[in-house]
């Protein structure tokens, strides 16, 4: 998915970029934050939440805001 700016160029929403060093690590960014992505079976790389923590996370922010919105 892209959205753009005031410019109008598209952009990338999220990207996810890795080393071929095999450590299991990946650096995603969305919007301006940047995060690390562990390695889901604890092969080693640094700290960072697994794929199914940041989809639970998202999850869990998205029925915040929703609940926000209805009250």
């Amino acid at each position: 998915m892209t959205n753009s700016k005031d410019d109008g160029a598209l952009r990338p929403q999220a990207e996810v970029a890795g080393d071929l060093d095999n450590s299991g690590t990946l650096n995603g960014r969305a919007g301006a934050s940047v995060f690390s992505i562990s390695d889901p079976f604890g092969r080693g790389g640094i700290a960072g939440a697994t794929p199914y923590e940041l989809l639970s996370a998202s999850l869990a922010a998205c029925t915040a805001m929703t609940i926000r919105l209805q009250a």
